[in-house]
């Protein structure tokens, strides 16, 4: 009994010495030279059916031989780790070298032509672009696993069926077996798509690699983990999804003497509290993040990695059509039946972020061109409209907007922070009587949020003896045959708007405005997403679009400055500013937006 318990010691000692060797024969020889092989020794050993014939096989792949080259004592296993971590920064040719190319009917779709490697098939064009670059992005940050790399970040906008769950399978792979004790996550936007989708496939790829003995996956619903057999707690990605909730699953996760991986499916739809986790993470060691998706929104962070942050990303976009197996027929009908330039075929073919989103209720391109468009200044238009959205919670900002007719930008909004009820009407009452006294107007509109906390900067306002309009965003709205509730009928006015009126030119006031998508109720009613919904997408509450629609809680007659002014004397006046930059004369004196603080 004695004697069988040694044994079985020594058996378990013997396995975590492996694990051990694995770990710092990567580190060892990660920066050694790579090793050239005899190629005849190459061919006769690549014969055998065991794991020393796929290594010399993979050898022969990568052409890592010469003719002259000195024979050497060839162990499977310590060849294989050790050109596992010569491919460290190489990750097209770990692919070429971990597969059978050619051997088996996924690994023999693809033609495949590069000079370097000796291979009739391999990953699709794209695929193979991505992973060089991803390849001089590692490069370029030479790691010495004890002072911290800049992060790689790496984007894919893409249309359908290109491959993108294959690649990420690879990534995963090919992260896991050239870094020791590598951590990472990998997520998606449900639990479906992880555990149907992207997790069987990485098994699929797993099965067929060199690396198949020595990692294993688990494709579980609340426990998929991809991991080294001999250290499956501290050598794993995990997946994980990409619910608000779960977002403790991506902070706190570092590795200061190694990678951190985190691979983002189906991007656009991934909460902004879990890209802030993701980024929380990413400050030691050597980090990696690659997010893929269809580009189906115009707001989000994965819009913004193509726009705002694009000059800290390797992004490219992938149409389609330049991918070997997808099937072009299909493509030629789209394209036939929804044209080059609709929304539909720029998301689902070109990878092209739309000019608005399938379910967007008021599109970039008509903010974009009432951010662009003059129209007369302030001074001889409507009497000035506060819309006043009151922050309901810690992160949000109280923000007052202002418009006086067709014109929304002369007078910039106001945001405020840490504010109470009683402070922030004070803000209010100070800017319409300043409005008033410096404008000559009669009388300012003040539109308040009431819901929740709103009201109390309501009652104040009219304890104030101010005229203010208490606005119920859940209420009833006044076309309810179209609209669900007031909030609806408020965007919509706006949106009707927004093709004669002329906003502030901030990219956040754009993003809020575009960022509500919209569904209709069983009643056939325009019902436009949920604020909270809004908030977690953006990362911030739409405080400045939701204060610009509250203006249009009122319709005040037009009233001219001066009493001798009429609405034909507007409509002239703006034609000749338009037409000559002038103003006519009598409304000179009337343009006081320059004394305006």
């Amino acid at each position: 009994m004695r004697f069988d318990l040694r044994k079985r010691l020594e058996k378990v000692e013997a396995k975590a010495d492996a694990g051990v060797s694995w770990a710092s024969a990567l580190v060892k020889h990660r920066y050694q030279p790579a090793c050239t092989y005899n190629r005849g020794q190459l061919e006769e050993i690549g014969r055998q059916d065991d794991l020393a014939g796929k290594v010399a096989r993979g050898l022969l792949r990568i052409c890592r031989y010469a003719d002259d080259a000195p024979r050497v004592e060839f162990d499977g296993e310590a060849e294989l780790v050790r050109t596992l971590a010569s491919l460290y920064a190489d990750p097209l040719a770990w692919v070429i070298f971990s597969f059978e190319w050619g051997q088996e009917g996924a690994l023999s779709l693809v033609p495949f032509e590069d000079v370097r490697f000796d291979v009739r098939h391999g990953p699709d064009k794209w695929a193979a672009q991505f992973l060089d670059d991803l390849g001089a992005e590692i490069e370029a940050r030479p790691f010495d696993r004890k002072a911290p790399v800049p992060a790689v970040r790496m984007g894919i906008s893409s249309g359908h069926s290109i491959g993108k769950t294959m690649l990420q399978s690879l990534l995963m792979l090919f992260m896991i077996s050239t870094r020791d004790h590598c951590r990472g996550v990998a997520t998606s936007t449900t639990a479906s798509q992880l555990f149907t989708r992207l997790w069987p496939e990485l098994l699929t790829w797993l099965s067929r690699s060199i690396i198949a003995p020595f990692f294993d996956t688990l494709n579980a619903k609340g426990s998929m983990r991809l991991f080294h057999r001999e250290h499956p707690n501290t050598w794993r990605i995990d997946g994980a999804t990409a619910a608000p909730e779960n977002s403790e699953a991506f902070a706190g996760l570092h590795n200061a003497t190694s990678a951190t991986v985190f691979l983002l499916d189906e991007a656009s739809g991934i909460d902004a509290r879990i890209w802030r986790a993701i980024e929380g993470s990413m400050v030691d060691g050597s980090p990696l993040l690659v997010a893929v998706g269809n580009p189906v929104r115009r707001e989000g962070e994965f819009y913004r990695v193509f726009t705002d942050a694009a000059h800290r990303w390797n992004l490219r976009r992938v149409d389609s059509r330049e991918a070997y197996l997808t099937n072009k027929e299909q493509i030629a009908a789209w394209l036939e039946d929804w044209g080059e330039d609709s929304d539909f075929f720029r998301v689902r073919v070109k990878g092209a972020f739309p000019s608005q989103s399938l379910t967007q209720f008021i599109g970039a391109d008509l903010v974009a061109a009432a951010q662009e468009r003059e129209v007369p200044p302030v001074g001889f238009t409507d009497a000035p409209i506060l819309g006043v959205d009151v922050a309901r919670f810690g992160s949000d900002a109280s923000t007052i907007a202002i418009r006086c007719g067709r014109n929304a930008r002369d007078i910039p909004s106001r945001t405020y922070r840490g504010l109470d009820t009683r402070q922030l009407a004070m803000e209010v009452a100070r800017l319409a009587n300043e409005l008033r006294t410096t404008l000559h107007f009669s009388q300012v509109f003040i539109c308040v949020d009431g819901i929740g906390v709103g009201a109390g900067v309501v009652d104040t306002l009219r304890a104030w003896n101010f005229d203010v309009v208490d606005v119920q965003a859940a209420g009833r709205a006044i076309d309810s045959r179209t609209y669900a509730n007031v909030r609806a009928e408020l965007y919509g006015k706006l949106k009707a708007w927004l093709p004669g009126g002329a906003i502030e030119r901030t990219p956040e006031l754009a993003e809020d405005i575009a960022a509500a998508d919209f569904g209709f109720n069983r009643q056939g009613q325009i019902l436009l997403e949920a604020k909270d919904s809004i908030r977690s997408r953006l990362g911030r509450s739409p405080d400045r679009s939701d204060a610009l629609a509250l203006t249009f809680a009122v319709e005040p007659a037009i009233v001219m400055p001066g009493d001798d002014w009429m609405q034909d004397g507007q409509r002239k006046a703006e034609e000749l500013y338009l037409r000559t930059g002038r103003l006519p004369p009598g409304f000179e004196e009337h343009d006081p937006y320059t004394r305006l603080s």
